[in-house]
């Protein structure tokens, strides 16, 4: 069985035949990556930025720290919550914060992280189910990430 291997830019004979088909799209998507790509490498010290839909780009991300922990929620009225805090070392209020927990989460359960003081982060689980719910142990995998 015979392996094509896809050129790495789109046939720009497609292009044109095409103009606004989804293979001039790509070859533009592929033209902006090589741009990037070539302007990161001539310019190691700057940090990894993404470009956003307006094609402004966002904040550098100077520093992502990541921390996991064993947590049993336990049981929650409706309404109430639960809450774990987490050491971690040179974050800031501000800072962006992501969390999971491993044990899968009914609808209606909303999992949350803020930094809440210098190297403290708290994870609360809310419960907007309407009725009572047992959550089992998990692991929280908690990220920070802070911007320029």
């Amino acid at each position: 069985m015979q392996q094509i291997k896809m050129p790495p830019k789109i046939d720009m004979l497609a292009a044109l035949k095409y103009p606004n088909s989804i293979f001039s799209q790509a070859d533009d998507l592929a033209e902006r990556v090589d741009h990037l790509e070539r302007y990161y490498d001539d310019n190691p010290a700057i940090a990894v930025r993404a470009i956003n839909t307006n094609n402004v780009a966002s904040p550098t991300i100077i520093t992502y720290l990541t921390a996991t922990a064993s947590w049993t929620p336990g049981t929650l009225a409706n309404s109430a919550r639960a809450s774990f805090i987490l050491q971690m070392p040179r974050t800031k209020v501000g800072d962006v914060v992501t969390c999971s927990l491993s044990t899968a989460l009914t609808a209606g359960l909303l999992l949350q992280g803020t930094v809440t003081a210098p190297g403290v982060v708290t994870v609360t689980l809310f419960n907007f189910t309407g009725g009572s719910i047992a959550v089992a142990q998990g692991t929280i995998r908690v990220d920070v990430v802070q911007h320029q």
